[in-house]
Parts: C-alpha cells; structure tokens; sequence
C-alpha cells in the first residue's frame, strides 16, 4: 500500500511541476545574495489582507505562498528573511520569506516532502 501511496505523490508532484508551475521566472535569493533559479514552481496562494487602519486609511499587505521543489531550492531548507523574485515580462517582483503571527516561514507540500510550501509578503515591485 505505502507503493501506492508515494507512487500516486510521484505522479501528482510531475503534474504541478509540469503543467500548474507558473511561466514567470522565479529566482530565490539566498541571506547571502546566492540567486538560485527555479523551475517548476506553482503560485499556490494569493491574497491581500488589512493589516492596520492608520488615520483613515487601511494598509493593505499582500501574502502569497509558492511551492517550490525540493529539487530545485539548493542550499538547505527556505530561511526567514530570504527574497523569491519573480518576473513577468519587464516587470519583477520581490517577495520576503516570512511566517505570520509567529509560525514558520514554510512547511511541507506534500506527505513525501518532495516540495516545500513557502510563504511570503510583498516587498516591491521594479520595472
């Protein structure tokens, strides 16, 4: 049964990395500025929260979590603090690699830990 089971996750992570990862081009950025370029990376999670309300006006934060191969992400496991770019056409984004509320930054995709998903903030966008 356990077989099954990790061959159903094989299969299921060569079809998020085959046809739900993104087009964009994503670089993970290392604390120590070593830029890793990712393939196979899935957008998972959009949103935009109000974080505060500051004289009449909300801030808004967007958080957006990507999963990324564990095959991929050279270096050891995400680390609070490190920066994913992504492009799309001329213009990239960057995003800080940041838990909410205190939790970690990142957890497992998957029960055969063949991905990480990994969470982020914006930080600013150039182009």
């Amino acid at each position: 049964m356990a077989d099954l089971l990790k061959a159903a996750a094989d299969m299921l992570a060569t079809v998020r990395t085959s046809y739900l990862a993104t087009e964009n081009a994503i670089v993970y950025i290392r604390a120590n500025s070593t830029e890793i370029s990712l393939s196979g990376v899935v957008i998972a999670a959009y949103r935009q929260d109000e974080d505060a309300v500051v004289e009449a006006s909300t801030l808004m934060t967007e958080r957006r979590d990507f999963i990324i191969p564990v095959s991929v992400l050279t270096g050891g496991e995400p680390v609070d603090g490190e920066t994913i770019k992504e492009t799309q056409g001329s213009t990239s984004y960057l995003y800080t690699v940041t838990g909410e509320f205190g939790e970690k930054s990142w957890e497992w995709h998957d029960r055969s830990r063949s991905a990480y998903r990994v969470h982020t903030i914006f930080k600013q966008s150039s182009g």
